[in-house]
């Protein structure tokens, strides 16, 4: 038995790291709803700290310990999930009036508001996989406009994709402004999904017109949490029936919304 061997007690010792007993701050959370279905707290990759108290989103800023409102939604509603993009810049926030919104936290603006739910959206979940190029919502004919129409056939390399991103770019810019607000959740290159009370799980693209890119049929209750896997490939998702879902991220996306369903149901939770 290797524990038993001369010495390795004092290996064991200097490898033991000492856990903390007591938290190394204490923050007030005055109004948090006590609902364990929700997920009020999100920890983004800038060490910022969101909270979701009633009907407001506060920001705490570990670093400068400053604390800023982002948020205040109208009364009789409140915030039910919280959850930042990958690249710590955007907030997704659910609310129980069944909206998903979308909050550019550097700016202190509302980005999107986005429907699709009939019931509080408790869960969010980022992917964490970058798609290979943005998505641009413009109207067919503005694009044909302002794109050129090629006199042989184009290489293919990064420099080619770099100077047609800095094209769509510039067109995007020449548009109205209610057209341009687009340029906002360019940022944002990854897909969103929402679980929710009506027991849907709902996949969201910001950047598109039509926002929702599949929709998840598979629970009999609440969705009461989400969770890609690391490479963007597989969604868990857990119910209050005491199921869990896995789904295939490509399928889901290629599929009609009333043809995803799990690639596998676990049912031995109690």
């Amino acid at each position: 038995d290797p524990r038993q061997e001369p010495g390795n007690d004092a290996r064991t010792a200097a490898l033991a790291r000492p856990v903390p007993t007591k938290p190394s701050r204490i923050l007030d959370a005055p109004d948090i709803v006590d609902d364990y279905y929700l997920n009020l707290l999100s920890w983004s990759s800038s060490n910022v700290l969101a909270v979701a108290l009633a009907n407001n989103v506060y920001l705490w800023n570990a670093a400068t310990n400053e604390v800023s409102e982002l948020l205040q939604l109208e009364q009789g509603d409140c915030v039910t999930s919280v959850s930042w993009a990958p690249g710590g810049s955007h907030l997704c926030v659910g609310t129980d009036s069944a909206a998903v919104q979308l909050w550019d936290a550097s700016r202190m603006a509302l980005v999107r508001s986005m429907r699709g739910h009939t019931a509080r959206v408790g869960s969010l979940a980022w992917n964490p996989v970058f798609l290979r190029r943005p998505l641009f919502s413009l109207p067919f004919a503005a694009m044909a406009s302002t794109r050129r129409r090629p006199t042989r056939r184009r290489p293919r390399g990064r420099g080619c994709s770099r100077a047609r991103h800095r094209r769509e770019i510039a067109a995007l810019d020449a548009l109205p402004e209610r057209t341009r607000r687009q340029r906002d959740v360019t940022q944002v290159s990854r897909c969103v999904n929402s679980g929710s009370r009506d027991a849907l799980v709902l996949q969201h693209d910001a950047r598109a017109r039509q926002h929702r890119t599949a929709t998840l049929v598979g629970h009999q209750q609440e969705v009461c949490g989400l969770s890609w896997s690391a490479d963007g490939a597989t969604l868990a998702s857990g119910g209050n029936e005491n199921y869990l879902c896995l789904w295939d991220a490509a399928r889901s996306g290629q599929a009609q919304p009333s043809e995803c369903a799990p690639r596998a149901i676990m049912r031995q939770h109690q």
